[in-house]
């Protein structure tokens, strides 16, 4: 095991007396580890598409892109941020935002209608995995690419007269 100490190898009897300076690699674009943002998802408990995986997988930290579930497409899921923002959700990315109670709003259902519990999912992610979608500015609304493992999971009610 190299633990910086380097006298432990036959042949090898120069130890390592001080700090060594080892370079780490970046590039122009990718972002700082200090670049997170926590961003929120709401799942409502009506929320039935083919069947309420969604729901399900929202309990776990789970969110999985709804094209993922077709999985008989003829095409594949877009990665169009414009379409998504559209309706046409059957893309690589889930949604997300800033706003915790535009979370609740979905998690309860007052988006679509009459209030239902549902989950709030949270999680930081690095600024470039998560992008703000600029055509849906009204929800805050982030895009996260593929599936999200591991975000934490708050069970909300209505609020009194929702």
């Amino acid at each position: 095991m190299l633990n910086g100490d380097s006298s432990h190898a036959s042949g090898y009897d120069i130890p390592l007396t001080g700090a060594a300076d080892i370079p780490v690699t970046t590039t122009a674009d990718e972002p700082d580890p200090g670049q997170m943002i926590t961003l929120y998802r709401g799942v409502s408990s009506k929320i039935f598409h083919n069947d309420n995986s969604q729901y399900i997988n929202a309990h776990f930290g789970i969110a999985i892109p709804k094209e993922y579930y077709q999985v008989s497409s003829l095409f594949g899921p877009h990665n169009d941020m414009e379409a998504h923002a559209g309706g046409d959700n059957l893309s690589i990315w889930t949604s997300w935002t800033t706003s915790k109670e535009t979370a609740r709003d979905f998690a309860t259902g007052v988006a679509f209608g009459p209030a239902v519990p549902g989950i709030i999912m949270s999680k930081s992610f690095k600024i470039g995995v998560a992008n703000p979608n600029p055509f849906n500015l009204g929800e805050a609304e982030w895009l996260v690419p593929g599936v999200v493992y591991g975000a934490k999971v708050e069970y909300v009610r209505p609020r009194p007269g929702q």
